[in-house]
């Protein structure tokens, strides 16, 4: 005759638990814990790795922008002072920039500022065989236009020619006997450069 269930048996079921199933569920939860324990290491080094990452993008963009005002300054003193754009200075700067951006310029945008460059001189060579500009100014363009890229040059244009225009009459007024005046551009074009990027 079969024993009846009761209340005290299913207790007595509940307290004795199969060891096999007990020993798979133990095991079970250690995998479980040791996949969180390895994912959220692996996010923890993805976090500190994106963090180095962006320290190091912003210490090249501290030190680009640094390279670029400093080569804006001393074009529109060296133009101020001589009339000229000096050639050592321009590849300096130039070279300086290379050097931070090796790295953190892509082919199709290298290759993009490079037809950049061929298309200022295009437009600016007419100009300097006119008179119109120096030799130093067409140099100083196109190493800006490595530096910065064309579309911000672009940008920058209409700042340059009302600098250059408020430039303009400012020394027309200033030389008024003299018949051959000539502006010293790199201070317009640096002028609206630095007002652009701001």
């Amino acid at each position: 005759m079969a024993k009846p269930v009761t209340e005290a048996s299913c207790k007595r079921v509940n307290s004795n638990p199969n060891p096999a199933r007990l020993t798979k569920n133990v095991y079970k939860s250690i995998d479980g814990l040791k996949v969180m324990l390895y994912t959220h290491q692996r996010l923890k080094n993805i976090s500190i790795l994106y963090d180095s990452v962006q320290i190091f993008n912003l210490q090249i963009l501290i030190m680009n922008s640094f390279n670029l005002f400093c080569f804006l300054t001393a074009g529109s003193i060296t133009d101020l002072k001589y009339r000229k754009a000096d050639n050592l200075m321009i590849l300096t700067f130039f070279l300086i920039d290379l050097w931070l951006n090796h790295g953190n310029i892509s082919s199709e945008e290298l290759f993009q500022r490079v037809v950049s460059v061929m298309i200022v001189f295009a437009v600016m060579f007419p100009l300097y065989s006119a008179g119109l500009i120096g030799a130093g100014d067409v140099k100083f363009l196109m190493a800006l236009c490595m530096m910065i890229g064309s579309s911000c040059l672009i940008n920058a244009m209409i700042p340059i020619t009302i600098a250059a225009s408020v430039l303009f009459i400012l020394m027309a007024v200033a030389n008024r006997d003299s018949k051959n005046l000539r502006i010293p551009m790199l201070i317009p074009i640096s002028l609206g450069v630095l007002v652009t990027l701001c």
